[in-house]
């Protein structure tokens, strides 16, 4: 089977032309699939099923994988089986009817988080002006957050940050259509007690992460534009500025409530 899984790395790099970090992420996800088929024995891919994948899927919330995890992976094996269906290798996908997560493009205006890690990817398509017309978020993002980790992909609208003790948000600049950080810095609520900063490595290493599996999640999706504009920023550390409470531990995985 690794010379199978070697085919359709290979037609990825080449006939799909993506990045090494996110062949690397499919060849991670693709080697746990198989190592848990060669470990029941199974020898041929021709002899795997609907039920062997779902087995697969509860063997990692098993192995205490998180729900985001899981799902990435199996967007990375229904693709893996789909190549392997049309070089007539198999004659059925068993991962056809298994549905891959939908994806949330939009978010409702009020945002409150006490932990988790979260994208929001409504990337603009226009000038922003700062007001609700143009905002991916329609005011008070990210009120009263007290954990986790939110990378923000578009204009988080106005009035963000009410009562945010904690966790961090990260948000992507587009100075061109007029979101530049003094501009993010117009859209707090009065009062918001928030510093802005560069990333640092252990964060930066946590968005990086977390944009790759959202655009593995957008491929499976079929929103193959949207992948790409999440992949073209992944090495524009720089248009990156991380919104975090004062007097707050900066690590998003501790709460502060």
């Amino acid at each position: 089977m690794n010379n199978l899984q070697d085919s359709f790395i290979s037609y990825l790099a080449v006939v799909k032309g993506l990045s090494k970090n996110t062949l690397e992420s499919y060849g991670r996800d693709i080697s746990k699939c198989v190592a848990y088929l060669e470990e029941r024995g199974v020898v041929d891919i021709r002899e795997v099923d609907y039920k062997v994948i779902l087995d697969f899927l509860t063997h990692l919330r098993e192995q205490n994988l998180n729900a985001r995890s899981v799902a990435r992976i199996l967007v990375s094996i229904k693709q893996f089986f789909k190549f392997l269906l049309a070089e007539k290798i198999i004659e059925k996908d068993p991962t056809f009817l298994i549905r891959p997560p939908k994806i949330r493009t939009s978010i409702p205006g009020v945002l409150s988080l006490s932990g988790g890690e979260v994208v929001l990817g409504d990337w603009p398509e226009g000038p922003l002006d700062g007001t609700m017309a143009t905002a991916s978020l329609k005011g008070y993002a990210f009120e009263y957050m007290t954990g986790g980790l939110v990378v923000t992909l578009g204009d988080p609208g106005p009035w963000m940050c009410a009562g945010m003790t904690g966790g961090v948000v990260v948000s992507l600049l587009h100075p061109d259509l007029g979101l530049d950080q003094q501009a993010l810095k117009k859209r707090l609520a009065p009062g918001a007690k928030v510093s802005f900063r560069p990333p640092d490595d252990a964060l930066w290493n946590q968005v990086t992460a977390l944009l790759r599996d959202y655009a593995l999640l957008l491929d499976g999706a079929g929103e193959r534009r949207d992948a790409e504009r999440v992949r073209s920023v992944l090495g524009q550390r720089e248009r990156f500025v991380a919104i975090i409470p004062q007097h707050a531990q900066a690590d998003p995985r501790i709460s502060t409530e």
